[in-house]
Formats: structure tokens, sequence, C-alpha cells
């Protein structure tokens, strides 16, 4: 049996350490992304193992396979692999301890190529791999001594800029550029619902109002190459269907009939547009428009006081943010972003199927092991690449993540870096269990029946690296200076408030948790009242 075993790193041949051994053949793949395979073992000796053949593709864990290295390694005859960008990524992320000992390792592993290549024809390197090899050892080392481990550390995720955070309380487990404004393309179109919301519960609108499509808007509509499902102009859609395909589909001419429902001009719905981010905290946003097209784009909706390449701006804190507020405030919507497909009545004799562009839902491509992503929004243009946001429940928490301008020309790097954020989580954070204090959960209550009453949580958690225990300060605010009778279970009589050092909001503000009574204080009699 093999208790352990872990591929060091695709492309550097195969160290490997065991701790107990089989006789024939091995089989490892702890993510289904990682592989390594040995036939025919003999010659066992301690720590060192002689196979015939190695198959090495990719690794999940860098800083362990090292620990595991410094112990012991595996010498192949025959060995197959290849440096892949998600390695060279993962050690670019190491820490400056973890740099210098990779350096250790690999110019150990360049010593053993050399010498066992020497002599003989029986190993398979490719041509240029040492040279190569020697070059990044040198880059590394280089990187080392100007300091750049800051640098390295924010750049892990292949895109312009990326988030991640807990939904919750709004504790960033993950920043890379958050803070500087970027086109975002179509995610534009979740604040334009949140403007749509509004007007709703301000009763200008209603999920049945029916919207009727204007010739201009069915120009957007129909233009195959934009996001679209083909509205008929003169048709009424109701403002359900029109949501469904603005968050499903993305659909460009939906989106502007919705924003044009109360008879708002580009104008008026972008001033309402900027005012809502406003008042949920998004500081970095500017809004040319509610769909998220270049000002050129929009035909006879483009603004003529600015140039056609004018886009809607947001940094990946303020789409984070926007992501926030939408799921706390409108947790319905997921039941429409959470759709695998929907089905839409274009016309009367004409129904269509749109497929949804999250494919990281349940079941679909990318989706994440472990992580139960319902929505959120893609976003694709030429200024802002391929971006998403996403939302999903991992180990009973709701996690945002943001990405803006995913790197390369393929569209689902966007949903491969937010697996990369994923897989950050899960390596590399846990959840640090936080005991309220007593004096937090047992507070004085007067003119009850009881003299004290009990306040709920009384135990926290919040997100930690493993190798890290957060120091932090607990602080309490309440509704009221002075609790008093009545109170009901469940009511919320204030927040707890928690401070650290080592931990960052979305909005800058303490962690903050909800306080509640656990339990119903009634209004005491006189004489309850008078000794209370």
């Amino acid at each position: 049996m093999i208790n352990k075993l872990i591929s060091i790193l695709s492309g550097t041949y195969g160290l490997i350490k065991l701790n107990k051994i089989s006789n024939i053949e091995i089989f490892y793949d702890p993510n289904k992304t990682s592989c390594f395979i040995a036939k025919s073992m003999k010659n066992f000796n301690k720590d060192i193992i002689i196979v015939d053949d190695i198959f090495i593709n990719t690794t999940n864990d860098i800083q362990e396979a090292i620990v595991y290295h410094e112990l012991g390694h595996i010498k192949s005859k025959n060995i197959y692999c290849d440096i892949t960008d998600e390695i060279l990524a993962d050690i670019y992320a190491l820490d400056n301890i973890g740099k210098k000992r990779m350096i250790k390792m690999l110019n150990e592993v360049k010593n053993i190529l050399i010498h066992n290549n020497k002599g003989t024809k029986e190993i398979d390197i490719r041509i240029d791999f040492i040279k190569k090899l020697t070059v990044f050892i040198l880059s590394l080392f280089m990187m080392l001594m100007v300091g750049s481990q800051s640098v390295l550390a924010n750049n892990r995720i292949d895109a312009s800029a990326a988030i991640m955070a807990d939904a919750s309380t709004g504790q960033i487990i993950y920043k890379q550029n958050v803070d500087k404004a970027l086109p975002v393309a179509s995610i534009t179109k979740l604040l334009t619902i949140l403007v749509i919301e509004d007007e709703i519960q301000q009763k200008q609108l209603s999920w049945d109002t029916q919207v009727k499509i204007t010739p201009e808007i069915a120009a957007i509509s129909n233009d195959a190459a934009y996001s679209s499902i083909g509205l008929k102009s003169g048709q009424s859609y109701s403002v359900r269907t029109l949501i469904n395909a603005a968050l499903v589909k993305s659909a460009d001419g939906a989106t502007v009939a919705l924003a044009t429902a109360t008879g708002d001009g580009t104008d008026e719905f972008n001033l309402k547009m900027m005012q809502k981010a406003k008042k949920i905290g998004m500081t970095k946003t500017n809004i040319v428009n509610s769909v998220g097209l270049d000002n050129g784009d929009m035909k006879s909706f483009k603004l003529a006081d600015l140039p056609n390449n004018a886009a809607n701006t947001m940094s990946a804190r303020d789409v984070a943010i926007l992501s926030q507020y939408f799921v706390k405030h409108y947790p319905e919507l997921l039941q429409i972003t959470a759709q695998k497909e929907v089905k839409f009545q274009i016309a009367k004799d004409q129904v269509k199927t749109e497929k949804n562009l999250n494919k990281m839902l349940p079941g679909e491509q990318y989706a994440v092991k472990g992580v139960t992503i319902d929505g959120l929004k893609t976003g694709t243009s030429d200024s802002a690449g391929a971006c998403f946001a996403s939302t999903g429940k991992y180990q009973g928490h709701r996690i945002i993540t943001v990405i803006l301008h995913s790197k390369g020309s393929n569209k689902d790097n966007r949903f491969k870096a937010t697996q990369n954020l994923y897989k950050i989580l899960k390596t590399e954070d846990h959840l640090q269990k936080i005991k309220v204090p007593s004096s937090v959960t047992t507070r004085k209550v007067a003119n009850g029946v009881e003299k004290t009453m009990k306040l709920t949580p009384q135990q926290v958690t919040i997100w930690s690296p493993y190798d890290t225990k957060t120091d932090y300060t607990i602080g309490t605010q309440y509704k009221k200076k002075k609790l008093e009778a009545p109170i009901w279970k469940g009511e919320r009589v204030g927040s707890l408030r928690i401070t650290s050092d080592q931990l960052e909001t979305l909005n800058g503000e303490p962690l903050t948790y909800s306080l509640y009574s656990a339990n119903d204080v009634r209004r005491g009699n006189f004489w309850q009242r008078l000794l209370h």
C-alpha cells in the first residue's frame, strides 16, 4: 500500500517520496489533475527507488512536495513530462523560503538529469529542458535578490484583477489589483438589475409589467454581433422574461428594454446606476450605458458627447461589493442565475432555448468539487477581455469571486482562473472558530420578567491561513444603549465586530456579525420592573 505519494513538479523528472511501497504498479490522482504512474518497481532501498517508466503531469501542492523531496527521491530509466504554465504559477506564488527550497531542489534535479544523461540513450528528455531549467533557476534566484515576493504573491491569478470574499462578512480571502478601475463589459448588467429591482420595490414596475420593444431596441436584439435573443419589434415582453434574458443569456437588447421600461433615456438610467453604485459603496465605478457595450456600439442609444470607445469601468473590489449586495438583498435572483438553460417565447410561434453562459454551474465543464456555484455573471468585450463574477456555497459559506480580464484568447480562461481562486482557498485557508465571550452572549435587560437574556451566535468563524492563527479584538455595537423588554427570540439587538491587522473587508470596516436574542424576554409586571 502507498500511504503517501507526491508528484513533485511537471518537468522536474520524478523526484518522489514514498512512505510505503507496493510491489508492481502505482497510480496517483488526488484531484484528477495530477498523475504519477510507475511500472515494474524494483531495487527499493530506503529512500531510493528505481522504476522503469514515470509519467508526470501537474501537481497540486508544490510546498508539500518540496518537503517530501528533502526526505528522499526516486530514479527512473525513462521519464516523460513537461513544464506547464500552471506549475510555473504555483512556483511563483511561493514565499521567499519556499523559493529558496525550490531553487535547491531544481539544482539537484538538473544535476541528476545531467549525470543520468551521460553515456546512455535510455533517458527520454526534451532537447532544451536542461537549458530551460537553468534559466528558470537563475530567474527564480533573481526574484529573491530584488525582493519581488509581494509582486509575485499579488499575481497568482492569470488575470488583470481578481478577488475572493466571504459574502456574509465581506472578508477578503484573496486580492489582486483590486482597486484599479477596469472595463467590465456585461458584468454591468448586475447593477442594471439592481436598479430595476429598486423600481419594482418602488412600484414603478412589477415582474409582470409588459415592455414593448421599439425598432431601436430590436436593432440591438437582432444583431448577430451582439449577445442577442431576437426580440421582435412591436412585441411586448414581461419584466420577468427580460431579467431572465439579461442574467442567463446576457441579452443586450433585453437589458436596454429594461433600462427604458419607465421611460428613461440612456443618460437618465446611467444616473440611476451611478447613484445606486455610490449608495452601496462602489467608489471606482463609471457608467456609460446599462449594457456594458462600448459607447459606439449602442447604435441609437449612443451618447453623442462621449467617444466611441468609452466603456463602463469598475474595480474588482466594486464588482465584489456589487455581487455581495446582489446576493444579500435579492437572493431570489439566484434562482434565475442558477438556471442551466431558459426557454424564451420570442413570438407566438417561436420559442428559443438559451444556455447559461456560466460554465461553472453544477455538472458543467468547470464546476469545482465541493463548491455549489449558482451565479452570477460573465462579461466579454475587446476592452474588458473575458470577465466573470461568481458566487457559490463552500463549507456552508457563500463565497464571491471576481475575475477581470483573464489572460489569453480563450474566454474560458476566466473559469479556469476562478477554479484557481478556489484552489487557493482549499489548500491555504481554513475556518478559524472564534468563541464569543460570555460578557457578550449574556446581557442585562431592563423591565423584563428576567434580569438577563442570552444572545446568539456564541461562536463565529473567520478565514485564516493554515499556518497562521489570526489575532483579533472583539467589540460590540447595540441598537440601543440599554436592552429593554419586551424582546422576542430572533430579534436583532446589535452586532459583533471583529478587528485585526490580519483581516480585510470589502468596505474596510471590521468583520460584522448580527447579534440576536436567543429567547423571548417578556415585559415584567410592576414589581418585576421595579426590581429589575
